[in-house]
Order: C-alpha cells, then sequence, then structure tokens
C-alpha cells in the first residue's frame, strides 16, 4: 500500500497484540492523545501528515503532534505548535514515528496515553490506515452540524446538502429570529467551514475526506463562503451558559437554542449570541430542511404510543404521543 499523505489522510494504528481492541490513535476531549476503538463519525481519529523537510507535522483536530522526545518515558501530547516526526518504513505501511531520524526512541501506544520508548519494542509499531470517508450518523435526527480540520464532500450517490447562515431576517418578534440560509457554492466542503448537513432522509451519511492541502487554493477559496456567520469547534469546549446558539433539531423543524450546558461538543456549530439582536433566544431558519420529509414517511418503522402506552397506527395530527422514548406534543 502506497503511502500518499498529499491526497489522504490516515488512522494510526497500533499493530501491538496488546491494543487490538482498542488500537486507533486519538484526540479526546481532554485534547491529550490515547488509543480506543475505531468511530468511523469521530474527527478526532482522522490525521494529516504535512511535509515538513525530510520529515512532516502530524495534525488532527485543529492540533498537531508538539514533539516526539528523543529520550524514553516522556509523553506524548498535541498542541498549536507543531513539531516535526520521521516515519521509518518497515514495509507494508508499518512504521515507526520517530522525533528525529536518528533516535533509537519513538511514538509508543500506551493504555492512558502515548509515550517514547525503544523503537523496537511491539507497541512501537505503527500501521498507517488510509482514511477516505467518514460517516455522519442521522439516526436520531435529519439534520447535524459539522466542522473538521479537513476538507470533506458528499460521496458519490450520496444526497446530502450543506447550509450556513449568512445573516438574519428583519428583527426578533417574541424572542424568535430567522436566519437566512444558503448553500455552498461547491459540492466541497472546505475544512474550518462550519456547516448543517441536511440528510434528504438517509439515516449514515458517507463524506469522502481528504487533507486541506488537497485542493487547489483557488478552488477551496471559491468554495469557502465569506459571509457564513456560522463558528465551529474542533474540541469540546468549555464556556458559560446562554452564550452561544446551538442546533436543536428535536423540534418539528430544527432551530438553535441558547446553551444550557457550560461546555460546547466537539465539532460542532455554533452562533455567538453576542452576535444576535439582544433580547434573540431562538434562531429558525429560513429554508425547509427535506430530511424530515423522508423521515416522516419512514416514522412507521419506529413504534408510536399515546399517553396510556397503547401502540400507534399513524402519527397524530394533534395531541400528545411517545416517539422515541420521548413526549412529543402538537
Amino acid at each position: 500500500i502506497a503511502f500518499e499523505p498529499e491526497t489522504t489522510l490516515y488512522r494510526l494504528r497500533s499493530a501491538s497484540r496488546s491494543f487490538q481492541s482498542k488500537p486507533y490513535v486519538t484526540v479526546d476531549d481532554a485534547q491529550t492523545l490515547s488509543v480506543g476503538a475505531i468511530d468511523e463519525t469521530r474527527c478526532g481519529q482522522y490525521w494529516q501528515f504535512e511535509p515538513e523537510g525530510e520529515g512532516y507535522k502530524l495534525s488532527s483536530q485543529g492540533l498537531s503532534i508538539v514533539k516526539i522526545a528523543t529520550t524514553a518515558n516522556q509523553q506524548v501530547v498535541v498542541g498549536d505548535t507543531p513539531g516535526t516526526i520521521y516515519l521509518v518504513d518497515l514495509g507494508g505501511c508499518h512504521f515507526t514515528i520517530r522525533g528525529s531520524k536518528t533516535t533509537v526512541n519513538a511514538l509508543l501506544a500506551g493504555a492512558s496515553a502515548l509515550t517514547t520508548g525503544v523503537a523496537t519494542s511491539p507497541n512501537a509499531v505503527w500501521y498507517l490506515e488510509p482514511a477516505k470517508t467518514i460517516n455522519v450518523d442521522f439516526s436520531d435526527s435529519f439534520v447535524k452540524p459539522f466542522h473538521a480540520a479537513f476538507d470533506a464532500k458528499p460521496a458519490e450517490g450520496t444526497a446530502a446538502v450543506a447550509y450556513y447562515a449568512t445573516g438574519i431576517a428583519g428583527q426578533p418578534t417574541d424572542g424568535q429570529a430567522e436566519l437566512t440560509t444558503a448553500t455552498l457554492p461547491t459540492d466541497l466542503i472546505p475544512a474550518g467551514t462550519p456547516v448543517l448537513l441536511d440528510s434528504k432522509g438517509s439515516k449514515t451519511v458517507a463524506l469522502q475526506v481528504y487533507p486541506k492541502t488537497t485542493e487547489p487554493q483557488a478552488k477551496a477559496a471559491a468554495a469557502t463562503p465569506t459571509d457564513n456567520i456560522f463558528r465551529g469547534t474542533f474540541l469540546k469546549t468549555s464556556v458559560a451558559r446562554n452564550v452561544a446558539f446551538l442546533l436543536d433539531s428535536e423540534a418539528e423543524q430544527p432551530v438553535m437554542k441558547l446553551n444550557v450546558m457550560t461546555s460546547l461538543p466537539a465539532n460542532t456549530v455554533y452562533i455567538p449570541a453576542e452576535e444576535m439582536p439582544e433580547g434573540t433566544k431562538e434562531l429558525t431558519f429560513d429554508t425547509t430542511f427535506t430530511g424530515i420529509e423522508a423521515i416522516k414517511a419512514n416514522q412507521s418503522d419506529v413504534p408510536q404510543y399515546d399517553m396510556q402506552g397503547r401502540r400507534l397506527t399513524e402519527t397524530p395530527a394533534k395531541g400528545v404521543y411517545i416517539y422515541k422514548g420521548k413526549k412529543v406534543i402538537k
């Protein structure tokens, strides 16, 4: 298997038998490195190798491996200042990952953290697994936020559409304002562009993924809207309550509401409350996301019950009923 960092993202999979069930290097919510089971919906398992002299800058979730120490038993961390890593090819897309070309120490898999140790250790061997797609799970919602540090676009045959917000229409009424939306000018979702994905009824959408340097600068620039008021996170971010509007897709149509938790999830999309008119409590959209129509058509696949626990044969036009374990009021 050829190593092609200019056009391909990779997962770092430990070749050690000690980590067969949880072999993949992951940037977790604490902004540290660990190994875990494969998760094809998790951006923190997708790594970009950016050439740097004879080595590479290795990054995921907007952070880079800072340094791989040339001495043993040193924790390997990620941060804003990228270090240079070097690959020693063992054949078959298996490598050791080192802090210099001559050091005897390399990146080691570990149960709680990644550290440095002798390159001859079984825990120092890594398989660079090409990562061609990432999945977005729509099983619980027909619209999902998406914000990644790599380029992405719907896979061939996928109908999903990416939307962004350009502003609000008029002034809020009773605390509610309407967002004006637009679709991206191409099917490319450039790295660092926060969008909402409409599933068009699919329960899972596959996005093809690429290093952010793959697309020509002009094409990426043309695909990046300059009027997007969405903001995005790469990592879980601590915030105060009521400072950001987040997507709430459990309503009849999606809306954005002020955050009630003191953190924003990783890879989510939000709008700073301070950028909206004073008194705004809820943001609606000027578009009807079509994914809901397909989901409504298939709603009969999911049991619905009245308040006495009796299964319903069709969705009530009015009243109160239970759907997916939650009370729905019409």
